[in-house]
């Protein structure tokens, strides 16, 4: 191999192509030469270099086949220990300085296949005693590998070839010269030249490619070189059924780097479909290739093929519990995530709870958690909030999140707002109520954080605070994120229907703060105007924004944002419908608040209408959803459709306290008489029937009502007992009492 000085190198370059500068070859290589110069032994290795010492023997002038075989047989011995992994380190060094370069005059397809051959050794160096990935010589030498096949043409380069570079260099991520020559690698691929290659690579080709293209996935050539990759998996079935445990495991994770592509899509479910058929195969994966494997396949949740290849592994996960095992603290995070995607599924929740158990007892394990894996496994066990592993597990995250200062600070944007929106999910739990604390501190206080959250991370931390609507540090922290929001018009714009309502919903809990108001009024400008955003709005989205603008019923924008949904809960029958008992109630309280307008009337007629005719709606309601019902439809009481639907209302509120009344001794339960669930009954619907009583019983239901509650709430239990014992009596006049004890 020949020495050349680095003036003669750059000059070489900028001749070839003239893209490469004298300038821009320095600062490429002043970094490494730099590293290579802070070792305590370069002095001595300098002068070896110069008088060619042990490595005289490698270095073949005019031979540079014969300089790169001996260069890779050194480099295959390193890790071997004392004098070959020294000299293979020195071999390294050797290439790091950059002062050689083998493109002089050898067949280039040859060259490629040496280097790439060079670049294999590399990127499985590893130090004999395992503490490190790589030597830092291994590095230094990888990166003049990518810059010798930045310099070549790669007509003709074979498939292997190619495949062991760009896995080789693709464990550099962040090295320019690394880079460079994958983006080279991925283009050639991607380009009408590159399709035989792609056609001639064998199954660990494929993975291998597909898994180093993935380190680069916001670059358009990996994009590209991937989708080729991804159609030929696509149609060959002998490729994807030559693919090992190993294999499909990166491949899948190499393909879920882009899951908008169409064709990585398709790719990953014949693979998934694969995976799923066959058991062998399942059982080959390692703990890493399941993790891994359930990552990808969790880009496309709703592909039939890529969730019932997901239960399967979850099935395994649940019973194996050596596999359980030797998950690392990595492993376990990816899987808890992945598994967090098909939520629904008992096989995801029971492979969950195994995964939660292992990190609730694992001291260790949970140490070794970064801060990304603390807030991905917290997102996830989220997912299950009343299964009792997944919260114990959360527990005690919460508890490092709390103690560990470190931690906290290391946590970024995105990982704040997750771990805040799954602490909410126990917000009863001390453990979690005080680790979210700190991190409200955190939102309050640090203004390059707040400013760094995107629409969802904005929603998910309000809507979390909302959970300890008391605590000083949710109220300042969520003062902080309004006033943010109020003065980003960019950042109201990109809220979704889900965002606004949640938001709106969050921003309620603290309606008397300035800054909560202020931007809520942002939030009801954008829904009054904005057509597109309201009807994307879902039932509980349009109960929880007009429940939360009715907080500020004096503002003219939360008003008139109002008015517009009233009017579509007016004209949009499928919408009412979807309503649940709870949003029912809270839309009509809002309604309540603008007794005044037509809107207002007309949708409370609507949801009345409702109301008088659904039993199963009036059943699932709470004695808290009636009164306030009731104090709502009173605001109306000149339509027949409020009056009815009140009536109704009341008639389900005796039968519901009747069943705790003694008729011997005329007391009552009070403890349980407005907790227990109002019980199936066909009460009301015999009432209703009987058009002799119902003028009488328009007249009594609502004053029985009332007489019920002041009797519930009176502490005098004598006075209390003498008062029920006369109101059964007098009920008993108007209902048949066969019919109230039968339907209780």
């Amino acid at each position: 191999m020949r020495v050349t000085s680095r003036t003669a190198l750059h000059a070489r370059e900028a001749g070839t192509d003239g893209n490469v500068s004298s300038a821009s070859m320095d600062a490429r290589w002043e970094s490494v030469v730099t590293s290579l110069k802070c070792a305590p032994d370069w002095p001595e290795f300098e002068l070896q270099l110069k008088r060619g010492g042990k490595l005289a023997g490698v270095i073949h002038e005019g031979n540079i086949g014969q300089s790169l075989r001996n260069l890779d047989s050194i480099l295959s011995k390193a890790g071997a220990g004392s004098d070959a992994e020294l000299e293979a380190r020195d071999v390294a060094r050797l290439l790091g300085t950059g002062q050689f370069d083998a493109n002089l005059g050898m067949d280039q397809v040859k060259l490629l296949t040496q280097l790439g051959h060079i670049a294999n050794k590399l990127g499985k160096w590893k130090p004999a005693d395992g503490r490190a990935r790589l030597f830092a010589g291994a590095s230094w030498a990888l990166a003049w590998v990518g810059h010798q096949v930045s310099g070549l043409r790669l007509e003709g380069i074979e498939a292997k070839a190619i495949s062991m570079l760009l896995n080789s260099m693709g464990k550099l991520p962040d090295n320019e010269d690394c880079r460079s020559a994958c983006m080279s690698l991925a283009q050639y691929l991607a380009s009408d030249d590159g399709k035989s290659v792609v056609t001639r690579m064998n199954a660990q080709n494929v993975a291998n490619s597909l898994n180093a293209l993935s380190k680069w996935p916001d670059q358009s050539e990996c994009r590209d070189a991937a989708v080729r990759l991804a159609v030929r998996l696509k149609r060959d079935k002998v490729l994807r059924d030559s693919l090992n445990a190993q294999n499909i495991a990166n491949t899948l994770h190499g393909l879920g780097k882009w899951p908008d592509q169409d064709e990585c899509r398709d790719a990953a479910a014949s693979l998934a479909l694969h995976l799923k058929r066959e058991e062998t195969l399942r059982q080959a994966l390692n703990g890493q290739n399941i993790a891994n494997s359930l990552n990808a396949l969790g880009k496309w949740p709703t592909q039939h093929e890529c969730r019932t290849a997901a239960l399967q592994l979850a099935l395994r996960l649940e019973r194996d519990d050596t596999l359980l095992q030797s998950l690392s603290a990595q492993n376990i995070a990816n899987g808890l995530n992945a598994l967090g995607k098909w939520a629904d599924r008992d096989e995801c929740r029971n492979a969950a709870a195994q995964l939660a158990l292992r990190l609730e007892r694992d001291d260790a394990l949970r140490q070794s958690l970064n801060a990304q894996n603390v807030a991905n496994s917290l997102n996830a066990l989220g997912k299950w909030p009343d299964c009792n592993e997944c919260r114990d597990a959360a527990v005690r995250l919460a508890l490092r999140l709390e103690r560990d200062e470190t931690l906290r600070q290391s946590l970024n944007a995105q990982n704040v707002a997750n771990s805040l929106h799954a602490l909410g999910k126990w917000p009863d739990r001390d453990e979690c109520r005080n680790a979210a604390m700190q991190l409200a501190l955190r939102l309050e206080l640090d203004d390059t954080l707040r400013r760094s959250l995107n629409p969802q991370n904005v929603s998910n931390s309000l809507n979390a605070l909302g959970k300890w609507p008391d605590r000083d540090e949710c109220r300042n922290a969520a003062a902080q994120l309004a006033l943010h929001l109020a003065r980003d018009d960019a950042l109201q714009q990109s809220f979704n229907a889900q965002n606004v309502a949640n938001i709106l919903n969050a921003l309620g809990k603290w309606a008397d703060r300035i800054e909560c108001q202020d931007a809520a009024v942002q939030l009801a400008l954008r829904l009054a105007r904005d057509e597109a955003l309201r009807e994307s709005l879902n039932a509980q989205n349009v109960a929880n924004s007009l429940y939360a603008l009715s907080k500020w019923p004096d503002r003219d924008e939360c008003r008139d944002a109002a008015m517009q949904l009233a009017l579509r809960l007016q004209r949009d029958d499928a919408l009412r419908n979807s309503l649940n008992s709870q949003n029912v109630a809270n839309s009509l309280n809002a309604l309540g608040k603008w007794p005044d307008r037509q809107e207002c009337q007309e949708a409370t007629v609507q949801l009345a209408l409702r109301l008088a005719r659904d039993d199963a709606l009036l059943q699932s309601l709470s004695a808290q959803n009636v009164t306030s019902s009731l104090d709502a439809l009173a605001k109306w009481p000149d339509r027949h459709e409020c009056r009815d639907a009140a009536v109704k209302l009341a008639l389900y509120e005796i039968v519901a306290v009747w069943k705790h009344i003694n008729l011997v001794t005329g007391t009552v339960t009070v403890e349980t008489a407005r907790t227990e669930p109002i019980p199936p009954h066909t009460t009301v619907q015999t009432l209703h029937s009987r058009s002799n009583r119902q003028a009488e019983l328009t007249t009594t239901a609502p004053a029985a009502v009332l007489r019920i509650e002041l009797l519930l709430d009176d502490t005098n239990v004598e006075r209390a007992d003498c008062g029920i014992d006369l109101l059964a009596h007098h009920l008993l006049a108007r209902i048949n009492l066969t019919m109230v004890r039968s339907s209780g």
